[in-house]
């Protein structure tokens, strides 16, 4: 069968919660044609015990295995071992909606070809504790641009002539974070053009302590001091951590705003101070990543 889509899943040390992604996958409309790629990236025993069994109950999918390299190099291991025209990713801790495929893809069939990447909305998936709530609230992970700027590879697909055109995805991204806002960036200065479609929906499991959200952020300001240094931004994070009272003050105010009929307000305000905390995880790792700390 030719393949018309293929989908490229990194993951590395969450067995389980990529399985339940994988099962979601599994009950998607429309499937004809389509090939997932799950891209193991040197995960422990366990972890790989728990994937094999979720692949091997979704008959469109294949387990390929890497020693730890990052998920920007498993990204392109996926790519690599595919050959449909279009390639959508997924990460291992969303699960795509019924007709999640159909609608990301939709785009590509008016025939663009300076269209080079598509991307859909990331909604919360149901809390489990008070973290996840928080992270829910805070709608962190959500995805929501101004202007659609970057297809986050937790919800996107390219066109496979764009990944070649511009090389794949940078591995010197070795954490969460970076890679994919640097893809789309290469894209836009390529004259690609990016596309967002809200009705092509994936929900995100939120994260399940608040010691892994801090981690998380500090790995996110990692891979954002790269892409800083990358794109000759090094001065705006220096400039950032010198106003960093004032940055806390932003963040905190735009969490509160954010998080308006979610809760009390005692609630809110321990959710501002989640927030707060996060953000100078982040902000720790960005300097860290440029070398400061």
């Amino acid at each position: 069968m030719t393949q018309r889509v293929s989908i490229v899943m990194p993951t590395y040390k969450r067995g389980d919660v990529a399985a339940a992604s994988l099962a979601a996958v599994g009950r998607m409309r429309d499937t004809a044609g389509v090939e997932l790629v799950v891209v193991d990236d040197g995960s422990p025993e366990e972890d790989r015990a728990a994937l094999e069994r979720a692949v091997r109950e979704v008959r469109f999918a294949r387990l390929l295995l890497q020693e730890n390299r990052g998920p920007a190099a498993a990204r392109n291991a996926g790519i690599a071992a595919t050959t449909a025209p279009l390639v959508a990713f997924l990460d291992d801790d969303c699960s795509p909606a019924e007709d999640w495929l159909e609608q990301l893809t939709s785009p590509f069939a008016e025939g663009d070809e300076r269209l080079g990447a598509v991307g859909g909305r990331v909604l919360a998936a149901p809390p489990h504790n008070w973290v996840s709530r928080f992270c829910s609230a805070s709608a962190y992970s959500s995805g929501l641009q101004p202007v659609f700027e970057n297809a986050a590879t937790a919800n996107a697909c390219y066109r496979r002539s764009t990944l070649e055109a511009l090389g794949g995805f940078d591995e010197g991204f070795v954490y969460p974070g970076g890679d994919d806002p640097d893809l789309s960036a290469r894209a836009r200065a390529a004259g690609y053009r990016l596309e967002f479609v809200p009705a092509a929906i994936v929900y995100h499991r939120e994260l399940d302590d608040y010691a892994d959200y801090m981690r998380h952020m500090y790995r996110r300001g990692l891979g954002e001091a790269r892409l800083a240094r990358k794109q000759g931004r090094r001065g705006r994070v220096i400039a950032r951590s010198l106003l960093f009272p004032a940055y806390l003050g932003r963040t905190g105010l735009g969490c509160w705003r954010r998080t308006v009929g979610k809760g009390g307000v005692g609630v809110r305000l321990v959710w501002v101070g989640l927030e707060i905390g996060g953000r100078t995880a982040f902000v720790a790792g960005s300097l860290r990543g440029l070398g400061i700390s």
